[in-house]
């Protein structure tokens, strides 16, 4: 019997207004992920390296654990992390530039490549439907601006 993965991929994109290294702070600190991740994910901290390369999370989600690692980046521009071991694998990229409509704001981008890793995370992600699983990143951009937001009243 041939199986075919579930597919999660999404460019989700929005200039928030905040300078690149702002919100390059937000999505390389891991102690912050849960102020500005959607509710019902958590994280467990396993590894935090001094250069990023190499940090870990487990990413806990209502699909289940995913092992997640940070394996490139370029600073105030740009974080890849793999997702392995769980639910859905591959990986996720946040890019940051200058909005081309906005001074003073940044273009970011959420962008999923990710596919279920057995049947009962298929499943879940063909029953959720693809506007829910992009909802997601929707939630993500919108839950870090508000993070920023919050950030920048305590000053």
């Amino acid at each position: 019997m041939f199986w075919n993965p579930a597919r999660v991929d999404h460019d989700i994109c929005k200039d928030v207004p905040y300078p690149p290294e702002e919100v390059y702070e937000a999505i390389t600190s891991t102690q912050k992920f849960e102020s500005w991740w959607p509710d019902w994910v958590s994280f467990k901290v396993k590894q935090v390296k001094p250069d990023l390369i190499g940090t870990k999370i487990d990413i806990i989600t209502i699909l289940g654990t995913v092992n997640s690692e940070l394996v490139d980046y370029q600073e105030n521009k740009s974080t890849t992390w793999t997702y392995e071991n769980g639910p859905m694998v591959g990986n996720v990229r946040w890019t940051l530039g200058q909005s081309l409509n906005k001074k003073k704001h940044t273009h970011i981008c959420y962008k999923s490549r990710l596919q279920s890793s057995g049947v009962g995370a298929d499943i879940a992600v063909r029953t959720l439907g693809d506007d829910w699983m992009k909802s997601c990143g929707v939630g993500m951009i919108d839950g870090l601006e508000v993070h920023l937001d919050n950030i920048n009243k305590e000053d």
